[in-house]
């Protein structure tokens, strides 16, 4: 008798654990779908960051190209325009800073729902829930891939333009 008592109890643990599972599942769902959106958004701040960094220019156009425009300054005079390069500056340094943080809090969010599906035991979930978590990993990988790529196009830039910088030290001597 005692032992249909304990049986009973433990179908009612366990029951309460489905529930429970399913309010965590549902909200884990939620957050999800969110990120998922914030990903998106990610990845098209990534690819516009990324595609303005692959951008390959000729030194001998851009160096026609600012000597055209020196000339045009001098020859206006015009001291408004290095007043408006100077906002636009600022503006765009500011757009910059804006992306990073918002970059960095994006980032930290990643990391905090990774973590939190870590903790999920999959083979327990429906087949639906199975493919949107491997999913949700998925593109996990797919922009630590593509952040990698940004980070080896940032040291190259930087390599790059340490290059330049030398070799117009060197015409200038």
């Amino acid at each position: 008798m005692s032992g249909s008592i304990q049986g009973a109890n433990q179908g009612a643990l366990q029951a309460n654990q489905n529930v429970g599972n399913k309010a965590a599942l549902n909200e884990l769902k939620e957050y999800i779908s969110q990120t998922a959106n914030e990903t998106m958004n990610a990845l098209k701040d990534l690819t516009e960051e990324i595609s303005g960094k692959v951008k390959v220019k000729d030194p001998n156009k851009s160096q026609k190209k600012e000597a055209l425009n020196e000339k045009t300054t001098i020859k206006q005079g015009n001291v408004e325009a290095g007043e408006e390069v100077a906002a636009a500056s600022i503006s765009a340094q500011d757009e910059l800073e804006r992306k990073k943080r918002k970059k960095k809090k994006f980032e930290e969010k990643l990391k905090t729902l990774s973590e939190l599906i870590s903790f999920i035991d999959v083979n327990q979930l429906e087949e639906e829930d199975k493919k949107e978590i491997d999913q949700f990993k998925q593109n996990l990988n797919q922009l630590n891939s593509l952040n990698k790529q940004l980070e080896l196009l940032d040291k190259e830039e930087t390599f790059l333009e340490d290059i330049i910088e030398k070799n117009q030290e060197k015409k200038g001597n």
